[in-house]
């Protein structure tokens, strides 16, 4: 057999390609393991996921593989690989971890291709009307309500915390269906007019995702949800 380096390049990893892998290896969770695991249907694994294989007493990094298939009924995952691990590893327990780097890269490179696939082929055209193709992002008509079912108290931060810009910048990001966009210089009040922004999208009952370039920026925007008691839990 051919040398291999576990720590190849795991783009380069395919098993469905002309390179592809010898064995397909599979793992059946131990029943004895009385340690909180999640079911196999909460590991967030899927089909194709690049993962790293490690021993429970130590062995870190054994091998790559990737996921070919789970069976939730049989709690087993099989593996496709390019090197042979039982001969070595018999009767040990296995750890399986996604690989952060091919996770993140098969992400990215099926998120480009579901631009140009159609619907049916599981493609994704709202990202492409809006990415693809530039079209305006779509409101809601000025004339229909978006503040109906706050609570008072909502209210009334929305009109004593925030100057009219800032008003119009919330209303504007309420009514969007798409996407909307806040832009303004430092100091304008951006952070503020974000925070109100989450506590009503918070007061309606809707998920709200906060991302940021620096986790200075995140935390700012924690702070000031604190201050309006939001519970994070």
């Amino acid at each position: 057999g051919k040398d291999r380096d576990c720590a190849r390049d795991p783009s380069e990893f395919d098993p469905f390609g002309p390179d592809s892998a010898m064995f397909h290896i599979t793992f059946e969770r131990n029943p004895q393991v009385r340690r909180a695991f999640p079911a196999l249907h909460d590991l967030q694994f899927s089909n194709g996921d690049l993962v790293v294989l490690s021993t429970e007493n130590g062995h870190f990094g054994v091998e790559l593989g990737r996921v070919l298939e789970i069976n939730t009924e049989n709690r087993t995952i099989t593996l496709a690989m390019d090197k042979d691990i039982s001969p070595s590893f018999k009767g040990l327990d296995f750890r399986i971890d996604k690989h952060g780097f091919g996770a993140g890269f098969s992400r990215v490179r099926w998120d480009l291709i579901s631009l140009f696939l159609s619907e049916e082929a599981g493609g994704d055209p709202l990202h492409r009307r809006v990415l693809v193709r530039n079209e305006p992002p779509r409101f809601l008509l000025e004339d229909e309500p978006v503040f109906s079912d706050l609570p008072g108290d909502i209210r009334e931060l929305f009109r004593t915390l925030l100057n009219n810009d800032q008003r119009h910048a919330i209303e504007h990001a309420l009514r969007a269906e798409d996407y909307s966009l806040i832009i303004g210089l430092p100091g304008t009040g951006k952070t503020t007019t974000i925070a109100l922004l989450v506590v009503i999208l918070w007061s309606l009952g809707k998920s709200i995702l906060i991302t940021s370039y620096t986790h200075t920026a995140v935390d700012n925007i924690l702070f000031k949800l604190i201050e309006h008691n939001i519970d994070f839990c």
